[in-house]
């Protein structure tokens, strides 16, 4: 019986092995993000990242085409943990004006357990490629003005809020959870804030709940009377109204 060689097709050259892609990949951006963590959001050289991941450093250009798409795949997976948050938030049945302090609170403990996004973001978005922009707002920016919108459409419908721009409502209370984190390094020589301790965050979360709540408000709707209300999960009927709600809006 003759034996035939059958010839196993050759990767490319510094082509890694297709078993080790996902760990690899995984690799990094968990280094990434735990030096960005140690630094507070300083920029990490991408030899650290590379020696804490235990890959060469090629391979950064291989499965992000550099450092710049490395720090956009990371926010984007932070995005990936932020974004059902969102959903769930819709469906429970607690009024709308309880979902916008909760929604704020949340952002703002997602910046602080994570303060290098922000700075990450901006330093992003002043530097990137139009391509590498639209991936960061289908990502970011999209999924939290779809939830504006239909979070203000259920206000309106409770007689909470006014018909307010879901775009500029954004803008009010991205800007304000985003911009705290951004600057600490300047309130720390200008104010003399060096950490964001659990009092002050708390302190942070009030105002930004109350500045936001009374610029939303229906016209006399006291709307911090329902802030101390416990969340409840929606129930059936709840559920199909939010669907409901989400179907008009989008």
């Amino acid at each position: 019986m003759v034996k035939v060689a059958i010839k196993q097709p050759r990767r490319k050259p510094g082509r890694p092995l297709a078993t080790a892609d996902v760990d690899t990949r995984k690799a990094l951006l968990s280094a990434a993000h735990d030096l960005l963590l140690e630094s507070k959001g300083l920029p990490v050289p991408i030899s650290a990242i590379c020696e804490k991941a235990r890959v060469n450093p090629a391979m950064v250009n291989y499965y992000f085409g550099g450092k710049r798409d490395l720090t956009v795949s990371l926010f984007e997976q932070l995005c990936e943990s932020w974004n059902p948050a969102l959903e769930s938030l819709l469906l429970l049945d607690v009024p709308p004006s309880k979902k916008l302090e909760i929604h704020i609170r949340q952002m703002i403990r997602n910046y602080q357990s994570t303060p290098y996004a922000s700075r990450m973001m901006t330093e992003v978005i002043m530097t990137t490629k139009p391509a590498v922009a639209k991936r960061l707002g289908n990502n970011f920016v999209r999924p939290l003005i779809s939830f504006y919108e239909r979070l203000i459409e259920q206000g309106v419908a409770a007689g909470e809020f006014r018909p307010v721009e879901p775009m500029f409502l954004f803008f009010s209370v991205v800007g304000q959870c985003e911009y705290m984190f951004a600057s600490l390094p300047l309130l720390s020589s200008a104010l003399g804030i060096t950490k964001v301790d659990e009092e002050f965050q708390e302190s942070f979360i009030k105002h930004t709940t109350e500045l936001v709540f009374y610029g939303v408000a229906r016209q006399g709707q006291p709307a911090t009377e329902v802030i101390d209300k416990p969340a409840r999960k929606a129930t059936p009927r709840a559920s199909k109204a939010s669907k409901a709600s989400s179907q008009v809006s989008g």
